[in-house]
């Protein structure tokens, strides 16, 4: 089931950020253990906040600019995924898509830099309101810029900073793969719904690689440093980065679904914790009878 067609979407984000803390602490654990440096870095699952304020007024957006602009403020149109879920996305970022999609054969895309002044003319065009087609002689390698650019100039990336902590976490865990795809589950709506959209169009670019030499490979390459946040892009946590990227690119019709097999695994880890602290509370009270009794 797609994670926004649950009632209970807020309570199964948190269960899940309190899964994979239980799977990270058990990985520092056992490297401890071993001997071994921990290799990842606990996080709060408490700074996740997936309460949905002000949700009735956010659903009647305010006419802003397209660019440097809260995901939670541009305004929205409902798409069709691949997969047959309706999302919605910020409302230039479909025809920005579409037109790529038009010329995705061309040699480059993504990874070229094209013309600086024809790209902050569109940007302009759109951050007024305008539509891509009241551009004349528009370049596809422009305006696959401009939509890296929209990426690189939100005011909190993609994958804010906490998630990206989350998901580096995630891919150092012997079950990556399945954990990212547990961790994508944590977005707040606005972005995991662009996500997905978006690695869905990269996933059709890619499919082109024979003409326009950009595979998902390529594609992560150039678009990782836009949805990420740069202070965390260094060494190590750029290669893993990108390998993420590359990662749900090539499952992005996995990404923001629970399955009946995941949805098992967080009943299963609720039901350990909760017997957990029933022993402890049991153990507790059998030592302060002791106590009172001495």
């Amino acid at each position: 089931m797609f994670i926004n067609d649950r009632a209970d979407k807020n309570n199964v984000r948190q269960n899940v950020a309190d899964y994979l803390l239980g799977l990270v602490k058990r990985k520092i654990e056992n490297e401890k253990a071993e001997g071994i440096m921990p290799t990842v870095k606990l996080w709060k699952s408490n700074k996740f906040k997936f309460e949905e304020k002000n949700e009735r007024r956010t659903k009647k957006r305010h006419k802003t600019k397209a660019f440097n602009t809260s995901l939670k403020r541009i305004q929205t149109e409902n798409v069709t995924l691949t997969t047959g879920q309706t999302v919605s996305v910020p409302k230039f970022v479909p025809e920005l898509c579409e037109f790529i999609l038009q010329n995705v054969e061309t040699t480059g895309i993504f990874r070229l830099a094209g013309s600086c002044f024809k790209q902050q003319k569109i940007k302009l065009r759109l951050d007024e309101g305008g539509r891509l087609s009241d551009e004349d002689q528009l370049n596809v390698i422009d305006v696959a810029s401009v939509l890296k650019l929209f990426l690189r100039e939100l005011p909190e990336p993609l994958v804010p900073e906490q998630c990206h902590k989350l998901f580096l976490a995630c891919w150092s865990l012997e079950n990556q793969e399945e954990a990212i795809l547990f961790a994508t589950l944590v977005l707040p709506t606005e972005n995991l719904n662009l996500l997905i959209y978006l690695m869905q169009f990269f996933k059709k670019v890619a499919s082109f690689s024979s003409h326009n030499k950009m595979d998902s490979y390529n594609i992560s390459v150039c678009i990782t440093p836009n949805i990420f946040p740069a202070q965390q892009l260094s060494g190590d946590q750029l290669f893993d980065s990108i390998e993420i990227t590359k990662f749900l690119i090539e499952k992005s019709s996995d990404i923001g679904v629970i399955t009946n097999k995941m949805q098992q695994q967080l009943e299963f880890e609720k039901k350990v914790g909760e017997n957990k602290n029933n022993f402890l509370i049991t153990v507790l009270k059998y030592l302060k009878r002791i106590i009172c009794n001495c």
